[in-house]
């Protein structure tokens, strides 16, 4: 069975159309210091899905707000 072509977008690496390096993410609360995000490196060519996934509380709005 033969594949459909792709998009050259897709075949080969371009440049990201998102990219973030060493992300970081501190909120204060009552009890303390809290760092939400640690350190995220992410890079997404165009034409890619991407899932963000992880247990409760473990960041993903956070870091999906500072994405936006």
């Amino acid at each position: 069975m033969a594949t459909p072509d792709l998009p050259a977008s897709v075949r080969s690496p371009a440049e990201p159309v998102l990219r973030c390096d060493h992300l970081v993410k501190f909120y204060d609360t009552p009890s303390g210091r809290v760092q939400a995000i640690r350190g995220v490196d992410l890079e997404l060519a165009r034409g890619v899905t991407a899932a963000v996934m992880g247990p409760s509380g473990s960041g993903k709005s956070s870091l999906l707000r500072m994405l936006a």
